[in-house]
């Protein structure tokens, strides 16, 4: 019984992990980057304004407190004068449309022929 209940919750375990956020990195250069001691943030050029529910200023701030966490954890300054790397956030927006129809019933009487 141990067992199952070990198997049961390593299935739930592995499939609450699943469905996480996909996150894109990408590194096109072998450098060591352990060289560099300093970031500053090039211009977002793909925003886009779209009707989103949430606020896009929000979740832009929440990306850059994030990734400026993450840069001075891994060592690295915020120096927008003379930065040794450059960083470019480039966010994805996907709109669900969820349609809820009602059906429309037509009532129908019967009304006695007279002749």
């Amino acid at each position: 019984m141990k067992k199952l209940n070990l198997i049961v919750f390593l299935i739930i375990g592995a499939f609450i992990l699943g469905c996480g956020p996909r996150v894109a990195t990408q590194k096109t250069t072998s450098k060591d980057l352990g060289n560099y001691d300093s970031f500053a943030y090039l211009p977002n050029s793909n925003v886009s304004s779209q009707n989103l529910p949430m606020d896009s200023e929000d979740v832009s701030r929440a990306v850059i407190e994030a990734v400026n966490m993450n840069m001075r954890e891994a060592g690295y300054n915020l120096d927008r004068q003379d930065p040794d790397l450059l960083v470019l956030i480039s966010t994805e927006t996907d709109t669900e449309l969820e349609t809820t129809t009602d059906a429309v019933y037509a009532t129908f009487e019967e009304y006695p022929i007279n002749n």
